[in-house]
């Protein structure tokens, strides 16, 4: 994640400084725990942190794709990787279902969210990897694609 940030290199919208990349790391953490529980995220910019410890803000990326991915991160919390989402999903779901969707997250070369795995201790990154399962899940019980695209134009009711 600090590498992610540090190469994101967020500014403040405020003083035009360029924010510690401790600083995005530890918004990160915070608001996406906070926004798992339910909470909505205080600010665009600790959307745009998400997305900086991510790696969803890499050096380059247009300003309408960035805008795009921080559309997606806010819905993915809201709608998808949240608490009681992730429950109810979890309810529902088949082992064989559940199974099938952690391969194909697994398998998904796209998402930064495999470099985050990699880091976690052993008990942690099975327990992350089932949530990730559900989270697929999810967002295919929402509409899958349909959802994704709605997700990234800022638009998901």
């Amino acid at each position: 994640m600090s590498k992610n940030a540090a190469a994101a290199g967020l500014t403040d919208p405020v003083t035009g400084q360029p924010v510690p990349t401790e600083s995005v790391v530890e918004s990160a953490f915070v608001n996406g725990l906070a926004s798992m529980v339910g909470r909505q995220f205080p600010s665009d910019q600790a959307i745009s942190e998400l997305a900086a410890a991510y790696g969803f803000l890499e050096p380059g990326v247009s300003d309408e794709e960035r805008a795009e991915r921080e559309h997606y991160i806010e819905a993915f919390y809201e709608d998808v990787m949240n608490f009681d989402t992730l429950r109810a999903t979890a309810e529902l779901v088949s082992p064989d279902q559940l199974q099938g969707a952690v391969r194909e997250f697994l398998g998904d070369e796209d998402l930064s969210g495999l470099e985050l795995l990699e880091v976690l201790p052993a008990s942690w990154r099975e327990v992350m990897t089932v949530v990730f399962g559900l989270a697929v899940v999810t967002s295919e019980n929402l509409g899958g694609s349909r959802w994704f695209e709605r997700a990234i134009s800022g638009c998901t009711t």
